[in-house]
């Protein structure tokens, strides 16, 4: 059995890693609310400013350097790097209810933002960026 197992193997994993890959960032992008038809709808919106991969957790979901976030008209695109799952999430200026900034593990800088139904959290330079753009008032420790 063993030796019968060892002969395909080696030519079945990419496939399966793949099969596996796919299933899992599409799992992550529909529990954090990231969808393509978001990324269809917001693509040719001018740009006010970037960043380019942030770092994040959004509905439980951590996103370690491969955020994008967008200032556009209106609110923020955030878009996910196409290879963890792709798609894209607009946050409406008027869905921000709270922002609060505090420092995680090492003094990183955390920004949490309150929406109506759901908090998100950006860490570092992210969290820098956002707390530039939104245009409620930021609470908490006067982290630079």
């Amino acid at each position: 059995m063993n030796a019968a197992i060892a002969s395909w193997f080696p030519y079945a994993f990419p496939f399966f890693f793949l099969g596996l890959w796919l299933f899992v960032t599409t799992m992550f992008r529909w529990v954090s609310g990231f969808s393509w038809k978001t990324s269809r709808d917001y693509a040719h919106v001018p740009v006010i400013d970037r960043a380019l991969f942030g770092s994040g957790q959004i509905r439980g979901i951590g996103y370690r350097s491969c955020l994008h976030l967008l200032r556009v008209d209106g609110g923020f695109l955030v878009r996910v790097s196409r290879l963890f799952g792709g798609g894209s999430r607009f946050i409406a200026d008027g869905d921000l209810v709270r922002a609060e900034r505090s420092t995680s593990f090492f003094w990183i800088p955390k920004l949490a933002i309150s929406l109506r139904n759901e908090t998100l959290v950006f860490y570092g330079g992210s969290a820098a960026f956002m707390a530039r753009h939104l245009t409620i008032p930021v609470g908490g420790d006067a982290v630079a």
